[in-house]
């Protein structure tokens, strides 16, 4: 059986409403998504156990990323839990 999938938008079709304004911009950088100064966290603290991270991703990275998680039956955020934890798994065993 196959898991439950929302419908979304088809990739590279416009979103919003016709009329809404958006801004499109080259690279990351320029919209303002710049690496982390030496010295500042990364993690955005929400509680005593969990953090924020942000995330960029290219587009086609994204949607393989989602398209993967959702044949697995996971959401995006769940395989990548899945994948970090494996990942540090993995390290502490080969130290």
């Amino acid at each position: 059986m196959k898991p439950f999938r929302p419908s979304r938008p088809s990739r590279g079709a416009p979103r919003g409403l016709p009329g809404d304004s958006a801004v499109i911009t080259a690279s990351p950088v320029t919209a303002g998504f710049l690496a982390p100064r030496p010295g500042t966290r990364e993690i955005t603290p929400l509680d005593n156990e969990v953090v924020e991270l942000a995330l960029l991703l290219p587009r086609w990275q994204a949607e393989a990323l989602e398209d993967a998680a959702h044949a697995r039956g996971l959401t995006a955020g769940q395989l990548l839990r899945k994948l970090v934890g494996a990942t540090l798994k993995d390290s502490k065993a080969g130290n």
